[in-house]
């Protein structure tokens, strides 16, 4: 194996990375509406005792289905 390949091999390792890591970030990034916020409890109990996988979770997260309204106080 040469040089060449070697460094093809590394690129193809790095790109496959962070294709699979890229949704993981994107939701570690995001911020809910105002005046709402993220339920992360949810998230954990659809992950571990609803067998949702963590890829869908993010999804989830991205597209909104944790957030929930701030309870305002008296």
């Amino acid at each position: 194996m040469g040089v060449g390949e070697f460094f093809a091999i590394l690129i193809m390792i790095g790109v496959f990375y962070v294709i699979c890591k890229l949704p993981e970030w994107k939701a570690d990034r995001r911020t809910p509406p105002p005046g709402m916020k993220t339920n992360y409890t949810k998230m954990s109990t659809d992950i571990c005792a609803n067998g949702v996988s963590k890829t869908q979770a993010y999804q989830n997260l991205l597209d909104g289905k944790y957030d929930e309204p701030i309870k305002k106080q008296k």
